[in-house]
Order: structure tokens, then sequence, then C-alpha cells
């Protein structure tokens, strides 16, 4: 049994690809995601994997490595590692929008685990209930919306509610005083968490969650003649995202 449990959040600020195999759809390198919401999600296992790679790239004593993540397969002292590292869970998506480049959107749902999820630790996180409906958005800022208090992600129209954008601003500042760390190269993207949030319906933000990643075409190079291999073309599936993680 751990002793000793905290919170981490994840944000990506390159594409990142946690890959589940393949898949025979249009994507041929897919990323993980939750069964039950289809939201991206980076299993608690590529975590810990990232992490103990990164420990050895700096020539982490190895004593050390094996105690805190276990020995390698095959090792005549196999153990349990010291650490270990849930699944991370989707909180908030960069979304491209008419006005202001683009949002960092989330929903109820999102918000709600990750609540629950800092709770379980005992870590507060007094954020007031929101409810939106289909078709509708929550937000703090004014100068995202069109005429007729219209919000545009994509190629989709949300109607403003006005009644609750004081309780989205306690959430945006209370999420990004957590979510990034202090320093110059971060003042814009905490500024801009606080300010352009955006809370959209479970229904909503789930299909941004499963069709507004970043797809990159990829061809084979033939070793011999330098130049893409027949039948070498396929598509990879990257995320851009923001994430919450127990440790």
């Amino acid at each position: 049994m751990f002793q000793k449990q905290s919170a981490l959040f994840l944000y990506a600020v390159s594409p990142v690809h946690m890959g589940a195999g393949q898949a025979v759809g249009v994507i041929d390198n897919p990323i993980q995601r939750e069964r039950h919401t289809d939201h991206p999600c980076f299993a608690g296992s590529g975590i810990k994997g990232a992490v103990r790679h990164g420990f050895e790239a700096i020539d982490g004593d190895k004593n050390l490595i094996d105690r805190l993540f276990g020995p390698d397969a095959g090792s005549s002292d196999l153990h349990a590692g010291a650490v270990s590292f849930g699944d991370a869970q989707l909180v908030a998506l960069p979304v491209r929008s008419l006005k202001g480049g683009y949002v960092y959107a989330t929903c109820p749902q999102a918000l709600s685990r990750a609540q629950r999820l800092l709770g379980l630790i005992g870590i507060a996180a007094n954020w007031p209930a929101l409810t939106v409906n289909d078709e509708h958005c929550l937000l703090a800022n004014p100068a995202l919306l069109s005429s007729g208090r219209k919000l545009h992600l994509e190629a989709f129209e949300y109607t403003a509610t006005e009644k609750e954008s004081a309780a989205v601003a306690t959430v945006a500042a209370d999420l990004a005083a957590r979510a990034l760390p202090d320093g110059l190269a971060y003042d814009f993207f905490r500024d801009k968490l606080k300010t352009d949030l955006v809370v959209l319906s479970d229904t909503d933000f789930g299909y941004f969650a499963t069709n507004a990643m970043l797809v990159e075409p990829h061809v084979r190079i033939d070793e011999t003649t330098g130049t893409a291999k027949d039948g070498g073309l396929f598509y990879t599936c990257l995320l851009y995202t923001s994430d919450a993680a127990d440790e």
C-alpha cells in the first residue's frame, strides 16, 4: 500500500503521441482513449515508463531507479517499484476559435472528475458546480464572442450564457494556478487559461475530444532509392492538451 499521494498536471507544449497500437480505420496510429468517454488519456504505465527513461537519460543511479520503478524484466531480484502512476484524465483541450485564436475548452464532466481526483488525495478544489446545455457555452471573457453573443469554435456556433460567468472565472483562475508553473515563459498561457476557459456541454466537448486531434501524414522512405516507399503512407494522431494525473 502506498503511503503518500500527490497530483500533477501535464501540459503539452508540443504534439504528444501516446500510442494505442494500430487500427483498421483512417488513422493508422491512434492515441490512447478512455473506453467510456472516448477522451484522450495517458496510461499510468506509459507515464511511468517515460519518467523512468528520463531518469536513465540523466544517468540516474541504477540502484535507485530499480527501487523506484522496479527492476528490468528477467532480473533475478524481481519486486514492485516504490512509485506508481495513475492514468491521466483530460481536463482542458485547446480548440480553434474565431476570436482569440483558440480557447481552452472543458466540460462539467471533465472538471468534476479532476475535482474528485484531487479530493481523493486530500487536495481541496472548491469549484462551483457548472451546468450547460448542448449548443451553449459558459465563459468569462466576452471578447471571445461575435455579435449576438455567439462563440465560434472550429465550424460550430455556441450561444453564450451569462449567468455563470463569475463561476467560470473562479474555476479558471484556480486551474491556471494549479496547472501551470511560475515563470515568464508561462505567463501568457497562465493568463489565457484564466480568461479564455470555455465550458461546453459534455456532449459538445466530447465531439472535440474525439474529432479535433492533430493528424499528420507520414511516409516510409526506401533506403535504396531515398524516395517514398510504395504503400508507405500512414497517418498518426497527435494530441495537444492539458491533463491531470495522480501519482
